[in-house]
């Protein structure tokens, strides 16, 4: 077996949070100190010694099992999140065995694979072991580094009871022609055909995906024409909507939507679609992609405090009328919801835009959240109650963008009064999260341009 070179570093303190026991996995927590090398046979000794051979520190401490009087002992364990891959047959556990450092002040300082039933399940297994915490080995002149061993298994999760399918729906003609609210500075081009395309999700695993998106890369039809992509690669996202004031529905997850243009005007078939589907699982990182506001209410007015808004670069500050009176009447003031407008929500509106929604914009049953997300992290916004069910509101897809790249100003009407003990909970974008699925579609036949 070739073993892996790289040391992988532990996360900040930060990432350290132990997991819900709900995960269908098991880790078998049989820490094996350098002691076990010692009395394991030589073939596992010689395996350590060739996995740290480029770490002259960590070989010593591999080969000098007496310098630790008393062991490192476990103060808290994260289980791993299993990955989304299709199980190996005849395979229904997977071990993956972990050798790491735990170093003076408890942390796991490195770790790498000694061997692994599936490499699939390797960077799963690091990610959980470098957020374990230690109660840290000591030696004759304080704590010391040690070493250690630890199978970690995965079981339980079948790959069917994980999978995702696709459905493409036919075709839709879309009418393009340069459409803005703006008046036209000059004459509009003529109409153009494209065709549009929607991808639903479904099968068991798509109850985890929080957002999705279509990337096209390549696409060419029956005549020889390359196609090019002609919507926004943007993230679709279940939202709440309403078509009354008592009818607050939570929309199911949408069909992703991709569409091509210049397609030939006697094509038949569009003979190939490559590209990418991104999707939004958080359960692949439950530390990062999921930030959740306790309280909110009562933080109102000021930037919440999260530490996965942070490494998103994310910046959340909620508003309710009163807020919004305030700093409207004191227009100096410095974290308004002025900074979030694009000079039509609360400066003077162009004569060419619709009428505004009401005359106060933010009504007693609004709660506005400005939004600063320059690199587009976060993905939706849910209310709930302590209990973790979701709130009644209506978003309805009204948002102002800002004077600045990626400010908006998102403003929800409430269908009840807010709890105090409500939670803010906010899906993001992280490379963990993120999971990417080729897409290749061959022969999507075209209406008959005369039907």
């Amino acid at each position: 077996m070739k073993l892996p070179r790289s040391i992988v570093r532990r996360p900040t303190s930060a990432a350290r949070r132990r997991l819900p026991h709900s995960l269908a996995l098991l880790v078998s927590c049989v820490l094996l100190t350098t002691r076990l090398a010692a009395g394991s046979g030589e073939d596992t000794k010689k395996k350590l010694n060739e996995l740290w051979s480029d770490t002259p520190a960590y070989l010593r401490l591999l080969n000098d099992p007496g310098h630790a009087k008393k062991p490192a002992r476990i103060q808290s364990t994260v289980l791993p999140v299993p990955p989304l891959v299709t199980a190996i047959p005849g395979k229904p556990k997977i071990t993956v065995m972990v050798s790491f450092i735990v170093d003076e002040t408890g942390g796991v300082e490195a770790a790498r694979v000694l061997e692994s039933d599936d490499p699939r399940h390797n960077q799963s297994a690091l990610d959980a072991v470098l957020q374990w915490r230690f109660f840290p080995a000591e030696g004759e002149k304080g704590f010391v580094k040690s070493t250690f061993i630890v199978p970690i298994e995965f079981k339980g999760e079948r790959a069917e009871d994980i999978a995702i399918h696709l459905q493409v729906s036919g075709p839709q003609r879309i009418m393009s022609s340069g459409f803005n609210l703006r008046p036209p500075s000059e004459p509009r081009p003529p109409p153009t055909s494209d065709w549009g395309f929607a991808v639903q999700l479904q099968g068991p695993g798509a109850k985890d995906v929080k957002a999705g998106r279509i990337i096209i890369a390549h696409a060419v039809d029956d005549r020889g024409a390359e196609l090019h992509s002609t919507l926004n690669p943007i993230f679709y996202h279940p939202g709440v909507g309403s078509v009354s004031a008592e009818d607050m529905v939570r929309a199911p997850f949408p069909p992703l939507q991709f569409s091509v243009g210049g397609v030939s005007p006697d094509a038949k078939k569009i003979m190939a679609v490559e590209g990418t589907i991104e999707l939004v699982i958080p359960r692949l990182d439950p530390t990062g992609a999921k930030a959740v506001i306790e309280s909110f209410p009562a933080k109102i007015g000021s930037p919440v405090k999260s530490d996965a808004l942070a490494a998103a670069g994310v910046t959340l500050i909620l508003y309710d009328k009163a807020t919004c009176d305030r700093y409207l009447a004191d227009k100096t003031a410095l974290g308004g919801p002025a900074e979030y407008d694009g000079g039509d929500l609360f400066g003077v509106r162009p004569k060419w835009m619709p009428p505004r929604r009401s005359k106060l914009e933010v009504s007693a049953n609004d709660l506005a959240v400005g939004i600063s997300d320059p690199k587009g992290n976060l993905i939706s916004l849910e209310f709930q109650t302590a209990d973790g069910k979701a709130m009644r509101y209506d978003h309805n897809g009204w948002y102002h963008s800002g004077q600045e790249p990626g400010k908006r100003f998102d403003v929800y009407t409430l269908g009840s009064r807010l709890p105090a003990d409500g939670k803010l909970v906010c899906w993001l974008v992280t490379d963990r999260s993120l999971f990417k699925i080729p897409l290749k579609i061959a022969e999507l036949p075209l209406p008959d341009p005369a039907h």
